[in-house]
């Protein structure tokens, strides 16, 4: 860790807090998922604000992770909104590269690239994702992985630098997939949990830390 790298993350945190007043992803602050019997299926832009999940797509955290198929990506998530990461509680989406392998633009001062999987265990709640990989595409893929793997987590924006929402756009158009996150113009960024509102995304599993505690609690939704 260098000087250069902590100048940097001085002149982002001021940036960040500017937009303090800038609401989450769908307004929602906190995230407690609920089973349901009620519905079949889940709508990706309807999940945050209603957080039920069907009892078929609904289990821990291990057994998510080990049912998500490979090039799947994955919205990690915390129980509430915080400081440092006002953007919302889903704060993080990474990519299943396989059974113990996550290839992820991570967080500050890390080396972007291949991750362990087992570290999404301590995330509140995990949403895994389709958004049409196909096991072609995840092995091509691969190959911009390991172009990038001297790249740092970045949040500047600037041109050649990714953070995680960034890294997995620029995976998915290597491969002539449509980018998987919107431009958020809001926060002026590529915000994680936003790729619950695109059309080419599918919820497969939502697993949670306690799946048999919290079924009552409501979302809390940010006032307009």
């Amino acid at each position: 860790m260098n000087f250069s790298k902590w100048t940097l993350l001085l002149l982002i945190v001021p940036g960040l807090t500017s937009c303090m007043f800038v609401t989450p992803t769908q307004g929602v602050r906190d995230v407690h998922f609920q089973v349901s019997d009620e519905i079949q299926d889940i709508l990706p832009h309807q999940l945050l604000t209603q957080q039920k999940v069907p009892r078929t797509r609904w289990m821990d955290i291990p057994e998510a992770l080990r049912k998500a198929p490979n090039g799947s990506l994955i919205l990690a998530c915390s129980d509430k909104t915080v400081f440092f990461k006002p953007w919302g509680p889903c704060s993080h989406i990474t990519r299943k590269w396989d059974d113990d392998t996550l290839a992820e633009a991570r967080e500050f001062f890390m080396l972007n690239g291949f991750h362990p999987l087992k570290r999404l265990y301590d995330y509140h709640a995990v949403v895994i994702l389709d958004d049409g990989t196909t096991p072609e595409q995840l092995r091509r893929m691969g190959y911009r992985i390991r172009q990038l793997a001297n790249t740092y987590y970045d949040f500047t924006g600037f041109p050649g630098t990714y953070y995680c929402s960034t890294y997995q756009n620029e995976l998915a158009r290597y491969v002539g997939m449509p980018e998987p996150i919107p431009f958020n113009k809001g926060w002026n960024a590529y915000v994680p949990a936003d790729v619950l509102t695109s059309p080419n995304i599918k919820v497969l599993y939502v697993g949670v830390q306690n799946p048999d505690e919290g079924k009552d609690k409501k979302p809390q939704v940010a006032k307009p």
